[in-house]
């Protein structure tokens, strides 16, 4: 890259300014205590949507040699057997 008068390099327009600390800094970045914050948020979620899906594996009919349904199997097979439960009251 060319140089400025300055000193510094020339950016082509619109590049942007890489503002991340340099490697090895030992400085705490601004906002980390956020990312931290948002880090136990999303943990919370998460434990609360695996903890939601483990009540509905008991509640979906499998057989007992079956290994444990993935989440989205778990959904599917919920639908399923919702809709089946939804046609046996329908029929009467």
């Amino acid at each position: 890259l060319p140089s400025r008068s300055d000193g510094a390099p020339e950016r082509a327009p619109g590049a942007e300014v890489d503002s991340s600390p340099p490697p090895g800094s030992a400085l705490p970045r601004p906002g980390s205590a956020h990312r931290r914050a948002a880090n136990v948020r999303e943990r919370k979620r998460m434990l609360s949507i695996n903890s939601a899906f483990d009540q509905l594996r008991c509640h979906v009919p499998t057989f007992p040699y079956e290994k444990r349904l993935s989440k989205i199997d778990t959904l599917r097979l919920a639908i399923a057997y919702i809709a089946l439960l939804s046609e046996i009251l329908l029929s009467g």
